[in-house]
């Protein structure tokens, strides 16, 4: 009977399946600001990045975990640190807040918790944090505030509170300093200092003594990344310009000589790859990232994201013959294209001749003729007149065409175009020309050679939401913006306007789409509301999410995407309108054995899954591997004699859970914590079967409800 419910829920037509926003990692290291503290997850195979923002109000600090391949953000209401390291004994990120408060925090992968000692450290100038994995303590380590004479003080936490370790002898006062474990040796090691004095002594701390070790040889004073090697197992330290490699081996120090060097750049990072092992170099701005082989220094360049222009937002389109979301993006006078794979963003930056550099121009894709077709932009004004430009260009996917026409709709910026599948038209309407009372409600189509003007009824505009009803032959139209928010919804079907009433109009106009899936027009409001329209009303299908200026959807692999701006307003973000449950790829390059669930995981409630063996097989072990995340960027490969034929693994696992018998049944109880909500889980399972090898379900991909 339970198998029958699981089947039924599988079956679930796509437009009754729920709906949630996703924030697609990023493959690139969050970029503009001005404050960051990382630490690696040992446990959960994450490196834990706090960010702290302080160029602009209100000040903002973010938590950030990277998994090896994307980085996502985890939390916005992340307490400001100034140390921070991993307690492996207890597997939990710890953060120091800067004095006076000196608070202690604890990050377990889901939540901020602050902790409340009975004892606390004095105020501390500069303090770091380490964790001795050997003894199981974070140790940390600081220059006091007062009264002078300044000493360094060493603490301890042991899990539920601080003990104060300082010994007789502790190196000098210092600040700037670098602090890391040696693993391999079971020792905390110092290294030099910036203030009050340039220092390059070296200390190690057993859990009861610092010790000075003396070194014929030292890394200049001032080194920018100080971290341990867990494949040469030793310290490593970087200084930045000219940009220098030295090793620890507890002996003493000597610069190693790779044929590759890094370019001279200050204030670097260590952290530690969770997908490879290795220890990574970071810029402080994510500009680049070097891997440590051991012996050379390898690039790992990250791909941009699109930036943002001042205050108009970009135009963008869906290119369903090459399946990529193409987005404006102009710098300095060109007018580039970006495309975003479902993956990453890369720059297609064409020959000339291109469309000069305009702002808030229109783009929509022709899907018989393969070309993305732009027109309008606002080109800046003069002394006497703003310039808003009227060619028509084509985007073949490589390169641009300005299209000659004899009639041309007026130049305007803001306005909207989307695509008639029914009569192979793009279709434009409105727009906004010089001042508010210049804005526009005429309507145009094109049909790859000219223009022609068409009647209009709805009233001026910019930025109206349209699409088009591939199952109804209609153009939908909702709302836009003139001087105040419009929310009418008007429909176009080739002929004549007509305006509809609906019951329940969405509160906030915003970008639309057609969903091929839910064969309904789906609308990102501007509220964070996300609706369908069905031909009679308007549906809520989230009541909360991302505020964006495109949505697109990408049929080939059944979700929308909506472009927003990122939290500092300067990036693009990514976002995705999915089901809460879906399948990420094969376990097998012809599929893999079917995973089921009895309904979407939500706070507080078991989530069931099961991979029955069809036809049974005499297995008798199963394993669930689980994840918080996107799961891997490329699946890793595996094959016979192990597995029972070619098999891809998604998911790097932080938990494996264990289950015999045949159906495999796995129940998960979900914590009642508010905080899970919309957690990506990423889950794949294993059959053991006659034979003693292996087969893999496909991988799902799961967002916990609330």
């Amino acid at each position: 009977m339970l198998d029958r419910v699981l089947v039924l829920a599988l079956a679930l037509p796509a437009s009754a399946q729920p709906l949630e926003w996703r924030r697609r990692a990023l493959p690139v290291m969050p970029v503009g600001y001005h404050g960051r503290l990382l630490a690696h997850d040992t446990i959960r195979h994450q490196a834990i990045l706090v960010l702290h923002e302080y160029s602009r109000l209100p000040f903002r600090h973010e938590t950030w975990e990277w998994d090896g391949v994307a980085w996502s953000l985890r939390a916005t209401d992340t307490p400001e640190g100034v140390a921070m390291a991993f307690d492996a004994a207890r597997g939990v990120t710890l953060l120091l807040e800067p004095a006076p408060r000196q608070g202690l925090w604890e990050w377990d992968g889901r939540i901020w918790s602050q902790r409340t000692p009975a004892h606390r450290p004095p105020a501390l100038h500069s303090p770091f944090l380490a964790c001795d994995s050997t003894r199981g303590r974070v140790v940390l380590v600081g220059q006091t505030f007062d009264p002078p004479p300044f000493h360094t003080i060493t603490y301890e936490w042991d899990g539920s509170d601080w003990l104060d370790r300082t010994p007789l002898e502790s190196p000098p006062p210092r600040s700037g300093f670098g602090l890391v474990h040696d693993a391999g040796r079971g020792r905390v090691v110092l290294f030099g200092s910036t203030v009050p004095a340039l220092l390059v002594d070296t200390w190690e701390w057993d859990g009861t003594t610092w010790t000075p070790v003396p070194s014929a040889l030292a890394p200049p004073a001032g080194v920018t990344a100080f971290g341990y090697d867990p494949v040469s197992r030793m310290v490593l330290a970087a200084f930045g310009s000219p940009f220098s490699t030295w090793a620890w081996d507890g002996a003493g120090w000597r610069r190693l000589e790779p044929a590759t060097i890094p370019p001279p750049r200050q204030y670097r990072h260590f952290l530690i790859d969770p997908a490879r092992g290795r220890l990574r170099l970071l810029d402080p701005w994510g500009a680049d990232m070097w891997e440590w082989d051991g012996t050379d220094w390898r690039p790992e360049r990250p791909r941009p994201r699109p930036q943002l222009l001042l205050w108009a937002p970009p135009a963008a389109a869906q290119d369903s013959v090459r399946g990529r979301v193409l987005m404006q993006d102009s710098e300095a006078g060109n007018f580039d294209i970006s495309e975003w794979d479902g993956a990453v963003w890369e720059r297609r930056t064409a020959p000339s001749p291109t469309p000069s550099f305009v702002e808030a121009p229109t783009m929509a894709f022709d899907e018989v003729r393969g070309r993305t077709v732009l027109f309008g932009g606002f080109g800046g004004c003069g002394r006497y007149s703003c310039y808003y430009p009227r060619d028509t260009w084509e985007w073949d996917g490589s390169a641009w065409s300005m299209i000659p026409t004899e009639v041309q709709p007026p130049g305007r910026q803001m306005a909207s175009m989307t695509y008639d599948h029914w009569r192979r038209r793009v279709l434009l309407f409105g727009g906004l020309r010089d001042s508010w009372s210049g804005c526009l409600n005429d309507f145009w189509e094109w049909d790859g050679i000219k223009w022609r003007e068409l009647p209009s009824r709805p009233g001026p505009r910019v930025q109206a939401g349209l699409a088009f009803d591939v199952a109804r032959g209609v153009m939908v139209l909702f709302g836009g913006y003139r001087e105040a928010d419009l929310t009418d919804t008007w429909e176009w079907d080739g002929t004549a306007w007509a305006e509809r009433h609906p019951a329940r109009p969405p509160p906030a106009p915003g970008p639309m789409t057609w969903h091929t899936e839910r064969q309904r027009v789906v609308l990102a409001a501007g509220d964070g509301s996300t609706w369908e329209w069905d031909g009679r009303d308007w549906n809520l299908l989230v009541a909360s999410g991302p505020r964006g200026f495109a949505l697109l959807h990408d049929a080939a692999r059944g979700r929308s995407v909506l472009l927003a701006a990122d939290p500092t307003r300067t990036f693009v973000d990514v976002w995705e309108l999915a089901p809460a449950i879906s399948v990420r790829g094969p376990g097998h390059p012809g599929g893999g054995l079917g995973i089921t669930w009895s309904a979407p995981p939500r706070v507080g409630q078991p989530f069931c899954v099961s991979f029955p063996l069809s036809p049974p097989q005499g297995a008798r072990w199963h394993l669930l591997l689980l994840a918080s995340g996107a799961g891997l960027g490329q699946p890793a490969a595996l094959g016979p004699p192990s597995m029972c034929a070619p098999a891809w693994v998604h998911v790097a696992p932080q938990v494996v859970l264990v289950a015999n018998g045949d159906p495999a049944g796995f129940c998960l109880a979900l914590p009642d914590h508010p905080a899970l909500a919309g957690t990506l889980v990423t889950l794949q399972g294993a059959s053991l079967v006659v034979g003693g090898c292996w087969l893999a379900t496909d991988a799902v991909e799961a967002v916990v409800l609330p």
